[in-house]
């Protein structure tokens, strides 16, 4: 017990004198929660078997979630998880399929980022990423991504 409690001490000293360390993810890691979320077969611990593209009017963060039109036939878009709709590689996940919007039958404002998540409407975000280019949607407008569009990578 006081050999534990020494080695902890040790460590807090040790780093605390060095400042704060950021960490990363291996790519074996980022491989294998790439594929575990998105591709492999079911596991012992819940998965989501469909996320949700959600479109986003803000840029959303860790912290701050997506803020997505309202009204105009918006709804987040369902994609079965596997190996038919996302491709895997090294740390990086895209969308193997294009995903499509439905019509937008109002404004739906300028998109600047997407959002997944595990449910239709509220539940948990997943992951997030900026567009390259805001794109505004107006009436008539229907919003896609193309196949490969969307990546996300872990690192």
């Amino acid at each position: 017990m006081k050999l534990t409690k020494r080695l902890i001490l040790a460590a807090s000293l040790f780093f605390a004198s060095f400042g704060v360390f950021a960490g990363a993810t291996s790519q074996y890691l980022s491989e294998g929660l790439l594929n575990y979320m998105f591709t492999a077969p079911a596991s012992p611990i819940p998965k989501p078997t469909t996320v949700w593209l959600a479109l986003c009017t803000n840029i959303p963060t860790s912290t701050t979630a997506c803020t997505e039109p309202t009204g105009g036939a918006y709804a987040r878009v369902a994609i079965t998880a596997g190996t038919t709709n996302f491709t895997i590689s090294a740390d990086q996940v895209t969308n193997a399929t294009a995903v499509t919007f439905p019509a937008a039958t109002a404004a739906w404002g300028t998109i600047t980022a997407f959002q997944f998540y595990d449910a239709a409407t509220t539940g948990n975000p997943l992951w997030y990423g900026t567009l390259t280019t805001s794109q505004a949607i107006n009436s008539g407008a229907t919003a896609s991504f193309a196949a490969s569009a969307l990546t996300i990578t872990l690192n």
